[in-house]
């Protein structure tokens, strides 16, 4: 599945980018998810504004304050199957397995358009892998 440059690179900088591997309409589509729940939400959305650190329930913030830039919308995998799809779906599943040497689990999803651009930590609270380079992100 994947190269030997591929993993050697995985194993020697702790990352991979695979350019392409989502098509523009895969994309698009959770896109078009984000976009429908900003201006539809759903009680169950929870999100974290960017700018502020608060946590709030998206349908309680003010239709004028919805951004998208603005906020990480945390466990959409729960309820939203395309994105649970783009993070753990058929295509992706065994390359991510081939990474950690096992099946991987999804334990939870942010989506965001920008990042807090928080430095280099350890959300240790939020992801406890028990076994060092045992922690994914897609």
């Amino acid at each position: 599945m994947l190269s030997s440059v591929q993993k050697q690179f995985w194993h020697t900088n702790g990352y991979l980018a695979i350019p392409g591997f989502y098509a523009p309409a895969e994309v698009g589509q959770a896109t078009a998810v984000v976009e429908r729940l900003f201006a539809n939400p759903p009680s169950y959305l929870v999100v974290d504004n960017t700018v502020t650190g608060v946590r709030s329930k998206l349908i309680d913030v003010p239709s004028t304050d919805r951004s998208p830039r603005m906020y990480k919308l945390n466990d959409l995998y729960l309820e939203e199957p395309v994105i649970r799809e783009l993070a753990l779906g058929d295509r992706v599943r065994p390359i991510l397995a081939e990474l950690l040497g096992e099946p991987a689990v999804l334990c939870n999803s942010l989506n965001f358009e920008k990042g807090s651009q928080q430095p280099e930590h350890i959300d240790s609270l939020f992801m406890t892998p028990r076994t060092p380079n045992k922690l994914v992100a897609t």
